[in-house]
């Protein structure tokens, strides 16, 4: 088919379309613009696709039925001609001969389609109404695509290893007795992730990134782990990944900030990384030696001391927010001829510290993702650190700029700090983490979905590189989440001496 891209995506707008400037799928208005941006999504036109596929095959059936039947009414009604007017003995015997051939309607096989990986059992639709029984099926293909006729259960099933369309012959006995032969057509949709291109992103774009990167922090019973890998969406379209991470322990302060690099924002692979080193390394560095060791003798003191050590992380993280706009602003205009909004990203941030048999825990907040700490063994097993900022539509957020600096109390109620007790571990996470793993409206706050996080996580953990294998769950397949996937986990069991 000439310009085939085109044209599926032309069939798939029209087949969405309705008049007055309606979807099928809204119940309200939506411009075309959106509706095309839906129709180019590669599964919306391998569905389409399929659909072509399916009426081409109905219609060359349908085609070559009618011709044949056509031919067969034309042969029938010669022979009538010839003989009409010299109808006698010898003429009757030769319309006995040459009879109008019945139009008979030709036996359809069908099979629902099937999904090449996943389980497939499905028992073959007919129309015909002379089957006995199917006393086999055979698919046309010369390799095998791993799916079997039984003729006991009737069933054809299997795990197809193929896609594409399949077609199969099926052999079947009549209640006369008689054995036949018809064919059919089985579609097999390719597995999700097969659609998926892993490209590179064009050689001559400037500010290249790695598309993976992680780090351990495994010293004087610290164990913090983080990894970040560039998403299917972004390998798909040969983009940069656009989160970033930073996590650092000195004196006995943990330091963990992971970010969202904005998708509209050309810049904001920089962005990211600019941001989180910003906070990150400010923070580590005022709270080395005696600001550190002053703040720790406050929260020891936790009851008396809270609205002074309140005080200070504000300020803390006051400064290193600041840090942040500062330094996206100065390098954007400075070293790439571009606005700090070209770097827009999210930032999520803590500060922790061992004090005592509990843990000490600062938050700062800007942008979707999650920051939690999970105590499995506590009343209350998750408490999470923050609240995500959601826009009117999804996948909107908010991003880390001067304004959130000005918004005084608004700044400050996005700073979460406490004293917390058995503590198992503390999460960040991008939206590419999150949105998966806590898809529910209060995903966030559900103890179960921790839970089964945390089983899958906690192995990890235990690996000698659990860096490298973190990264490699990252790549964890969820159908509609392909966003670049970061996340940075400090745990406690070393602590505890738990397992």
């Amino acid at each position: 088919m000439a310009n085939e891209q085109h044209t599926i995506e032309d069939v798939s707008f029209k087949i969405f379309r309705v008049r007055d400037n309606q979807s099928l799928l809204f119940s309200g208005e939506i411009k075309d613009n959106d509706l095309s941006e839906f129709v180019k999504q590669p599964m919306v036109k391998e569905a389409v696709q399929n659909f072509i596929k399916q009426i081409e095959y109905e219609w060359s059936k349908f085609k070559t039925c009618k011709g044949e039947n056509m031919n067969a009414n034309a042969k029938g009604l010669q022979a009538y001609k010839e003989n009409q007017n010299t109808l006698n003995d010898k003429g009757a015997k030769v319309a006995e001969t040459h009879p109008i051939k019945q139009i008979i309607k030709p036996i359809r096989f069908l099979l629902p389609n099937a999904k090449k990986g996943e389980k497939y059992e499905a028992i073959i639709k007919t129309d015909g109404d002379e089957i006995k029984k199917i006393e086999n099926v055979k698919f046309a293909e010369k390799e095998d695509i791993g799916l079997f006729f039984n003729e006991e259960k009737q069933l054809v099933s299997g795990i197809p290893n193929k896609s594409g369309e399949f077609k199969f012959n099926v052999y079947y006995r009549t209640e006369a007795n008689v054995t036949r032969g018809g064919e059919g057509m089985l579609i097999i949709n390719p597995d999700p992730r097969d659609l998926w291109q892993n490209n590179e992103p064009d050689q001559n774009l400037p500010y290249p990134k790695s598309h993976t990167d992680s780090k351990i922090i495994n010293e004087n019973n610290i164990c913090i782990v983080a990894a970040s890998r560039r998403g299917r969406s972004h390998a798909h379209v040969g983009s940069f990944r656009d989160d970033d991470f930073f996590v650092g322990y000195n004196d006995g302060w943990s330091v963990l900030v992971v970010a969202d690099g904005a998708g509209s924002a050309k810049l904001s692979r920089i962005g990211s990384k600019e941001a989180s080193h910003a906070v990150g390394v400010l923070i580590s560095e005022r709270l080395k030696g005696t600001s550190g060791n002053e703040l720790s003798i406050l929260i020891s003191r936790w009851d008396g001391e809270k609205q002074n050590v309140q005080q200070k992380i504000y300020s803390l993280f006051q400064e290193a927010i600041k840090n942040a706009v500062d330094t996206i602003e100065t390098t954007s205009t400075r070293s790439y001829s571009a606005q700090s909004r070209d770097m827009a990203t999210t930032l999520l941030a803590v500060i922790a510290r061992k004090i005592g048999d509990k843990v000490f825990v600062a938050s700062f907040w800007v942008g979707d993702g999650a920051i939690a700490a999970y105590s499995p063994n506590s009343e209350v097993k998750i408490k999470v650190l923050g609240v995500p900022d959601e826009g009117e539509y999804a996948g909107q957020t908010r991003f880390l700029d001067r304004a959130i600096l000005q918004d005084g109390d608004g700044f400050n109620k996005r700073i979460k700090i406490g004293l917390l007790s058995d503590v198992k571990a503390i999460f960040l996470m991008t939206d590419g983490v999150s949105d998966p793993k806590f898809e529910t409206d209060n995903g966030l706050n559900d103890p179960v979905r921790w839970d089964a996080l945390w089983q899958e996580i906690e192995p990890i953990l235990s690996d000698e590189k659990p860096d490298k294998k973190l990264l490699e769950w990252l790549d964890f397949w969820s159908p509609g989440n392909h966003d670049d996937r970061t996340i940075a986990i400090q745990w406690f069991d070393k602590y505890h001496g738990n397992n």
